[in-house]
């Protein structure tokens, strides 16, 4: 629980940090999170949709992608999604790390993401829905 906390606060702390003015930057607006549990990838990329009700789904722009670590020491990068979803977060060293993806008005993802060489090289997908 602490270590969520502590990761709040530097979501918080980085999109201060990304000068961007844009609503959609962390995940402060968001009232559920789902857990995505865990992760494994060569490298960090893929596509954020959401699920509607009737089982639609459709690319979800302008979604905030946060991948973060306080050890060894703090490090995060930030990305937001393209008009099909679409996110990709280059330079990112190998090691276990926390994922959190948000956006107003859809449930939060969260969970842990493991990145290295002898991890699969695949696209993430993540599918999120309203947040009522």
């Amino acid at each position: 629980m602490f270590l969520r906390g502590l990761t709040a606060l530097l979501f918080v702390a980085v999109a201060v940090q990304t000068h961007d003015t844009s609503p959609s930057v962390g995940c402060r607006n968001t009232h559920e999170w789902v857990d995505i549990a865990n992760l494994a990838t060569a490298s960090v990329g893929g596509f954020v949709e959401v699920r509607y009700a009737g089982g639609d789904a459709a690319p979800l722009p302008e979604t905030t992608v946060i991948v973060a670590r306080v050890e060894p020491f703090i490090q995060a990068y930030v990305a937001q999604t393209d008009e099909r979803g679409e996110f990709r977060i280059s330079g990112v060293p190998d090691g276990r790390w926390r994922i959190n993806v948000c956006k107003a008005g859809f449930k939060t993802l969260e969970g842990n993401l493991t990145v290295g060489d002898k991890a699969p090289d695949r696209q993430l997908r993540l599918t999120t829905e309203l947040d009522w």
